[in-house]
């Protein structure tokens, strides 16, 4: 008919270059949607792998200190690219059942959010590690070491074990760094997905008890009275000890604090409120494993 006509050169040329430009954006953010979802994979796969370890913890009251016992233990020694999951552990926690609940320190320290590669600056310093895991994410490298390390890799898992006391260091994302020389030693941007469990994280979930080798750091309990007023107090005996604001009263364990509002209610009456802290940490009412709780007048509270 006349008047239709068809797409001239130019027209035509503009709607290819906008065809082009958003084929090219769609593929850049399926790119970023690829390795986003890659790097969620690999921590999903680091986070089982560390419940993995805890779990054979709790099973024979030590670490893994072989290939077949890390192997066992773990949901995949590979993330999500296909590389090897690195566990590191301290030494002195595989030697023999229920080590765990017997140790009172690790040989690991972790210093986190290093600024330089010698990690004079830091964030944080987190002593008594008991083990970490690490995946190498999107560049194929794992930079998290410590030169001190013994190895016990194999072609199927990569274990290090920390002897003597060392401190790993793990760099802000993106700082230029590589402390492990056995897949591809070559400085660039930091991006290791690591997770660590302490010492004192580990003994509750292995189900340690006591106060010395068990789940509890503390062997007595400070409570603060800061309610504003006068109180009395016994603890173990039956004589009355004033409590004023401000002050604080140490429960040793196994004994119970009653608190009392007057000297007659201290010897007779019934008591405004009490807590007993036992060397299996039933610490207190708020339920926590504070070394200092304090009282506001009715009711033990964390300070």
């Amino acid at each position: 008919m006349r008047g239709e006509r068809g797409l001239t050169l130019i027209e035509l040329a503009i709607v290819l270059i906008v065809l082009g430009v958003l084929l090219g954006l769609g593929a850049s953010v399926i790119g970023v949607l690829v390795k986003r979802n890659k790097f969620v994979e690999s921590r999903e796969i680091v986070s089982a792998n560390l419940e993995g370890v805890v779990g054979y913890a709790i099973a024979s009251g030590r670490l893994p200190a072989t290939e077949t016992e890390l192997i066992g233990s773990l949901r995949s020694a590979r993330d999500s690219y296909g590389k090897f999951t690195m566990y590191i552990y301290s030494g002195n926690l595989d030697d023999s059942s229920g080590v765990i609940c017997t140790a009172t320190a690790t040989n690991i320290t972790l210093r986190v959010g290093c600024a330089d590669v010698a990690c004079t600056s830091y964030e944080q310093e987190i002593p008594n590690v008991a083990f970490l895991v690490v995946s190498g994410d999107g560049n194929y490298n794992l930079q998290t070491w410590h030169s001190a390390l013994t190895s016990l890799g194999s072609s199927t898992v990569v274990m290090g074990r920390a002897d003597t006391n060392l401190t790993l260091f793990l760099y802000t994302y993106g700082l230029s760094a590589d402390d492990y020389a056995g897949d591809v030693l070559r400085s660039e941007p930091y991006d290791d997905i690591v997770k660590w469990v302490s010492l004192y994280e580990l003994k509750p979930k292995v189900g340690c008890g006591g106060s010395g080798g068990g789940g509890c750091p503390h062997s007595t309990i400070t409570v603060r009275n800061t309610s504003g007023r006068n109180y009395y107090y016994t603890n173990s005996s039956t004589t009355c000890q004033l409590w004023s604001p401000g002050s604080s009263a140490t429960l040793p364990s196994g004994d119970t604090l009653n608190v009392y509002r007057s000297w007659w209610r201290c010897f007779f009456g019934t008591p405004v409120a009490s807590i007993t802290f036992s060397s299996a940490c039933s610490l207190d009412t708020a339920g926590n494993n504070d070394a200092v709780i304090c009282y506001d007048g009715s009711n033990f509270i964390d300070c």
